[in-house]
């Protein structure tokens, strides 16, 4: 995963964004995975976004990008520079032991319900 969000984060400044923030949030268990949420906000043209985009498209882990704002649009020259915020997530398999945890506080959650 650290890699992974190296490499995110290498496609922003190669498509030309200035990133003003990547924070990695916590991890949401599922039955058998993790989701890997990352708050991104970047500076840059509309088509640098896209190209970073379409370049975390490309990458060979499942990355989702969903929230995208676009907002504070500055004038300079004939350049047009965004703040382009977002919600990456990725995903990773839960071990055996991990599995058996979530499975458990599932459990007791459901007991705690009746």
């Amino acid at each position: 995963i650290p890699e992974l969000l190296s490499n995110i984060s290498t496609k922003a400044r190669e498509a030309g964004l200035e990133i003003v923030l990547f924070r990695p949030r916590a991890e949401n268990f599922q039955d058998f995975y993790a989701e890997i949420p990352v708050d991104i906000v970047v500076r840059g043209g509309f088509y640098s976004a896209v190209t970073f985009f379409d370049e975390v498209g490309k990458l060979n882990r499942l990355v989702n990008i969903n929230n995208i704002d676009l907002k504070n649009p500055k004038v300079s020259g004939d350049q047009v520079t965004l703040e382009i915020s977002t919600l990456a997530t990725t995903y990773r398999f839960l071990d055996e032991a991990e599995r058996k945890k979530v499975a458990e506080e599932k459990a007791k959650a459901a007991q705690k319900k009746k």
